[in-house]
Order: C-alpha cells, then structure tokens, then sequence
C-alpha cells in the first residue's frame, strides 16, 4: 500500500513512516554507541539498561509499574511486538475485535497467526465507541480487544469514561487487552493521553505496546509490555518459568 500510495502521490494512511527529524542527542548517542563497538548481537529481551529506562518512563508518563526483568521486552518494530504478542497469547480460530478504522497492520498481524479480526465501527465524527455495537460481535471465541489510542489513523484519544467501558467489557468476557500506545505523545487540543492498563482493574489483562520510533523519528524498536497474571491465564504458557 505504501508503494501504491506513493507511487500516486497519495496520502499514507497504511503505514507510520515519520517525516520529523531524529532528534540530534540520539543521533549523537547513535554515534557514539557505533565508535564504542556496540555493534554485536544484544539479548533477545532487551539489555538491561535499556529495559530499566523504560520502566522507569513507563512511571513517569504514564502512571505504570513494570518489572523490567520479567515484564519488559523489546522487539524489532511494532509490527514484530504485536506478532510475538498475538503469537503467544492466540490460538488458531481466536477472535479479536479491532475498531475501525483502524492500523491496517492489526487486521495483517491476526491473518498471519491464524486469529479472526471481528470489526466494530467507531461513529463519526468523534468516533465514539458503541458498547451495543461491541456485545453484537462477541461469542465464546472472542480472545481478545485491541484499543489503539491515540489512534491510527483517526487520531482518536480514547477517554476514560471510554476506557472504563473497555474495562468493564473486558472483564465480563474475559479478554485479553492490546493496547498500541506508539502515539502517546502526538496529542493535541488539550487532550491527554491515558494508558488503558492505568485504569483500575486493567493491568492485569493489558500487553501494552509502546514505541520510539515516532517521537524520536526512529524506526527500530519497540517495548512490548506484558504483566504475568495476562501470559500466565494462557494454558501453552501456564508452566513456563521462563514467560511468566
């Protein structure tokens, strides 16, 4: 789609390519890191450091406490974070509710692990959230909900009234939350963002999806959140000391 879109001029809704500059201290830090040999193969989970400083930004921006050993991974790409999410946690046959419109690489990433994308149309202008509209759609092999917010592309800052609907919807089918936060900072005409997983009750069902790749204009990396009461409810994983 990106192609296509360029190829005739168009504007991009498919992908988040960001056209901001990288700002100089992470190009300089980029850098530096090159000169000082950090060029080798790093944990699959993350390094350390780099795992403590997103826990420590998840407290400061957005009210969280993650442990950043066992509930902190980085991926290469959003797109990656969601995969290895929605590998680990679907099964085939599972279905997940998106709202439209929504990231064309959600609905792309359910195909791909063999879940079923249930749509559910957010109502314009506003793109307001119809809890009539989310009960017509979920049945015994609804797994899961993802709330992109701010989102792609409506630019849609879900509020907590919203949130706690979500919740509430959540909670009575069991759902696992996926939230994509990689937008967080784009918010605009007083409206602030708020983490689904900050509100009460939520934590523990929400993998949270966070990026630099927008606010730094960096596309490479990606925490995937993931408390352990959330992996530990799918059976694959119940036992694995490793996950959970």
């Amino acid at each position: 789609m990106s192609v296509e879109c360029a190829r005739v001029g168009g504007i991009n809704l498919a992908q988040g390519v960001c056209d901001t500059p990288v700002p100089p201290v992470v190009r300089q830090a980029a850098q530096a890191a090159i000169e000082e040999g950090a060029n080798v193969y790093s944990r699959a989970e993350g390094v350390d450091a780099l795992r403590q400083q997103l826990a420590a930004k998840m407290r400061r921006h957005n009210g969280l406490d993650y442990d950043w050993q066992s509930e902190i991974v980085v991926t290469s790409g959003a797109t990656a974070a969601f995969y290895v999410a929605a590998l680990a946690l679907l099964e085939p046959g599972d279905e997940v509710i998106l709202l439209e419109p929504y990231y064309g690489y959600h609905s792309n990433t359910l195909h791909a692990v063999d879940a079923v994308p249930r749509y559910v149309a957010l109502d314009p202008p506003d793109w307001r959230l119809s809890l009539d509209a989310l009960e017509a759609v979920v049945n015994e092999r609804t797994r899961g909900i993802v709330i992109n917010t701010p989102g792609n592309p409506s630019g849609k800052v879900f509020t907590r009234a919203e949130l706690e609907a979500v919740r509430d919807f959540a909670v009575a089918h069991d759902l696992i939350v996926f939230t994509d936060e990689v937008y967080q900072h784009f918010v605009f005409d007083g409206r602030e963002h708020l983490s689904p997983a900050a509100i009460d009750g939520m934590r523990e069902r929400c993998i949270v999806l966070s990026a630099l790749s927008k606010t730094f204009a960096r596309l490479f990396v990606i925490p995937v959140l993931a408390p352990s009461t959330a992996v530990s409810r799918t059976p694959a994983f119940s036992s694995s000391p490793r996950v959970r």
